[in-house]
């Protein structure tokens, strides 16, 4: 098996890394709730960073999803929340069907 913190530095995207490495620092420490939420936010922000990518190299449903997101971050009220929660909510979907994940 390999070691999880040799693994940390293959992150692909430089914001994520220390996302993750906060997520195995919580897991070490013995924290597993928040080991949890830790691994999901650098997830979404990872498949966040790859929808942009793809969405720069003209991948239509990428750049829907991306719309989505700055539509709410341009905004800070509850419909923006919304629209974060349903971006959230979708995401593993629109990855595999984008073949981020498999």
């Amino acid at each position: 098996m390999l070691n999880l913190e040799e693994r940390i530095t293959g992150v692909w995207h430089q914001e994520v890394r220390p996302l993750v490495a906060d997520a195995y620092r919580c897991h070490s420490t013995g924290t597993p709730r928040a080991a949890i939420v830790a691994t999901w936010t650098a997830v979404c922000a990872d498949i966040i960073h790859k929808l942009y990518q793809l969405a720069e190299d003209g991948d239509g449903t990428a750049d829907d999803v991306v719309k989505q997101i700055e539509s709410a971050r341009s905004k800070a009220d509850a419909e923006a929340l919304r629209t974060m929660q349903q971006v959230e909510r979708n995401l593993l979907q629109k990855a595999l069907d984008l073949e981020l994940i498999d």
